[in-house]
């Protein structure tokens, strides 16, 4: 009986290693592979030329991700509908309905109370 367990236990030990994966490469080493090969010295030169303050590429990649999904309905009355920049600041445009100007321009103001969204929303 205890043969046959270790026999058992031999045969699930190599099967167990028979599956290992270990020979593919990883998702990581492949794209860092990719990277390295794909790499000109232009590309470098570029690089170099970055200023590190530089935050367009990072905005550029957001505004690109946001606006894909858009438009978004927030609430009954408000639709998101284009993310920009201007000055390393992003800019919300909205198109707003159902909502009185004069009461839109007192939530702007920050003079509102919550009669004034209460009805309204």
């Amino acid at each position: 009986m205890p043969s046959c367990r270790f026999v058992l236990l031999t045969l699930s030990v190599c099967l167990l290693a028979a599956c290992d994966d270990s020979s593919k490469a990883q998702p990581r080493e492949v794209a860092a592979k990719e990277a390295t090969q794909n790499t000109s010295s232009e590309k470098v030169e570029n690089f170099q030329k970055q200023n590190v303050n530089d935050k367009s590429t990072i905005q550029a990649m957001i505004l690109e991700g946001a606006n894909k999904k858009l438009p978004i309905l927030i609430d009954k009355a408000t639709l998101l509908t284009e993310v920009s920049a201007k000055s390393n600041t992003f800019i919300y445009h909205y198109d707003v309905k159902g909502i009185p100007v004069s009461v839109i321009n007192r939530l702007l103001a920050g003079k509102y109370e919550e009669s004034d969204t209460g009805s309204i929303l």
